[in-house]
């Protein structure tokens, strides 16, 4: 029962946070994470696309062409009525092991109880060298702790379970995925700051982050351990020198 009350409340976040995008605030960052993935996401029109997590501005950063490799997995379906909607839990996803090019997950991990297990599906779904491209919201940032005060903590999007873009990139390091481009997003600019998280200062005025990152397939070389042999044959030098001893004990 305290599942399906958790997994209900999740759905409502979401859905409420879908809505949060037509906000003053939200259509602003959402024209800044449309650049970032537009600018970012290289792929043909071959690769097969999953988004986890309904947006409903999905044409804003997708080619027209695209949509017919493109699928969004989400426990409702909520948004843009154009895109396949396959209804499923995203910690568990009904996909085939290493069969996706790229996995877009536009504040994913906020609104889900298992981020571990989510993160691990992604890696288990995509391909060796398959991009990952995340978004979050940064939880040190000065706009959500004037939410909390203001006792506004309750509603979507401030409800989630925010990450910070150092844990993220240490999950995700642990999963051999390699990182190539971390971002933030600020609310009185649009522009796009590229490791803006290496400052402290400059984080705590950011809303939301992005991260690319790529999984890497390693593959291990054995070592064989060096065999010491033992020599066949003993030099003369070493004989001579022996008998030589052996007579003046003698």
């Amino acid at each position: 029962m305290k599942s399906l009350v958790n997994y209900s409340r999740i759905q409502n976040d979401r859905k409420a946070f879908c809505e949060w995008y037509n906000t003053p605030i939200g259509r602003m960052l959402r024209n800044s994470e449309t650049k970032f993935l537009a600018r970012t996401m290289n792929i043909t029109y071959k690769q097969l696309i999953l988004q986890l997590g309904s947006l409903g501005w999905e044409s804003l950063f997708l080619d027209e062409e695209m949509f017919c490799n493109f699928v969004v997995i989400d426990r409702q379906r909520c948004g843009n009525l154009r895109t396949k909607t396959i209804v499923a839990n995203i910690h568990e996803l009904p996909i085939a092991t290493e069969s996706i090019d790229v996995v877009i997950m536009p504040h994913t991990l906020e609104f889900e109880s298992d981020q571990h297990q989510v993160l691990r599906e992604v890696e288990r779904v995509l391909i060796p060298e398959g991009q990952l491209l995340l978004l979050g919201f940064n939880p040190w940032s000065s706009y959500r702790a004037f939410h909390y005060l203001s006792g506004k903590k309750k509603r979507a999007p401030w409800s989630g379970r925010f990450l910070s873009r150092h844990r993220v990139l240490d999950w995700l390091g642990l999963l051999n995925f390699e990182t190539e481009l971390s971002a933030g997003f600020y609310l009185k600019s649009s522009a796009i700051v590229s490791d803006v998280f290496e400052h402290r200062v400059s984080a705590f005025f950011s809303i939301a982050y992005a991260i690319k990152a790529v999984k890497r397939r390693y593959t291990l070389i054995p070592l064989k351990p060096v065999r010491v042999s033992k020599p066949r044959f003993v030099p003369a030098e070493v004989i001579e020198t022996y008998s030589r001893e052996t007579e003046r004990e003698n």
